[in-house]
């Protein structure tokens, strides 16, 4: 996708906007000093707030359609089932995920005849964009992996704002994170 420059920095700008709201590492660094009895001394909506700023809550949307029952039926799923399971419920081939997400076929091939296949953190944001998943599925198929998303982390920042916001153009996103002195996705 080519944007124009004024719309490419609307777009920074927007990010830089995105990450200075929710980046955590200021705020937990403010209170790393303070005396424990100052947590203790919280209480009711105080407490509240301290603990979600720390650990902000991530609530199913509605707009992803997911049941409860879904979420339970495939607790035990390992990663390569579920990136397998998502490309037939999407209506996905392999080749267009593996094609869009720049993951060479003989890396697909091993996600494809091992259950067991650990990819690296960067495949599986890549094969979560190219199956245009959105942040909450992109979270749960990088918890099958043994990853997540960090509010302390710029790229995971870049990286949630990009799904939050319906991007799937893996180019923007590494350009995005390059001009903000991250390593691109696709490295």
């Amino acid at each position: 996708m080519i944007i124009s420059a004024k719309k490419k920095q609307q777009h920074f700008d927007a990010v830089r906007e995105y990450i200075g709201n929710n980046y955590i590492s200021k705020k937990v660094e403010s209170m790393k000093n303070r005396p424990f009895d100052d947590f203790y001394g919280l209480s009711g909506d105080s407490l509240l707030e301290t603990t979600q700023m720390i650990y902000p809550s991530y609530s199913m949307s509605s707009a992803d359609n997911r049941r409860l029952e879904d979420l339970v039926d495939n607790i035990d799923e390992s990663f390569s089932t579920m990136v397998l399971r998502l490309i037939d419920e999407k209506g996905l081939t392999d080749t267009k995920v593996y094609k869009k997400a720049g993951i060479d076929r003989r890396v697909f091939s091993k996600l494809r005849s091992n259950e067991d296949y650990q990819p690296s953190r960067n495949t599986a944001i890549l094969l979560s964009m190219a199956m245009k998943l959105s942040l909450d599925e992109t979270r749960d198929l990088l918890a099958k992996a043994g990853y997540a998303l960090s509010h302390s982390s710029r790229s995971d920042l870049i990286t949630e704002y990009f799904l939050t916001n319906s991007i799937y153009d893996i180019d923007l996103l590494n350009e995005t994170l390059v001009h903000f002195g991250e390593r691109s996705v696709s490295e």
